[in-house]
């Protein structure tokens, strides 16, 4: 019994008396992701030039898009026609993201147009009010 009381005192001046051994450090890790590049704006401004078809319109409409751009601001007109039928001067505003043009159209209930810019071309769809969509494809001529 005196062994182990020998024992134990000597165990326990070790665990009291032996200094800590540093952990070795290791460089914290990086918890920020690096910040992904912000795409350039493009620029929409201008008179643009094209065709809707699909949905409702048949056989097909032609358009216009007067466009003015402050930053990621846009607004303008849109003309529209098919044969005689048609409406002109109808207000259209949005946004640019990067290539990305997304328009509102406030007289068209739900009315929208989407559209990816490639220099001096867009390609999309216009969505009106009912639910119908067709395909928008543009050129910039001004």
């Amino acid at each position: 019994m005196r062994i182990l009381s020998i024992l134990a005192v000597i165990f326990v001046a070790l665990v009291t008396f032996t200094p800590a051994v540093p952990a070795e450090e290791k460089p914290a890790a990086q918890t920020e992701t690096p910040a992904a590049p912000v795409p350039e704006i493009v620029s929409v401004a201008g008179e643009w030039e094209g065709t809707l078809t699909g949905g409702l319109i048949t056989p097909v409409a032609t358009i216009r898009l007067v466009l003015n751009q402050d930053g990621r601001e846009v607004n303008g007109t849109y003309d529209w026609a098919v044969g005689t039928r048609g409406r002109r001067n109808v207000e259209v505003k949005g946004v640019v993201d990067g290539n990305r043009l997304v328009l509102t159209i406030p007289s068209v209930a739900y009315g929208r147009i989407e559209a990816t810019i490639h220099g001096d071309e867009m390609e999309g769809t216009y969505r009106g009010g009912s639910g119908w969509t067709n395909q928008l494809k543009a050129k910039r001529v001004r």
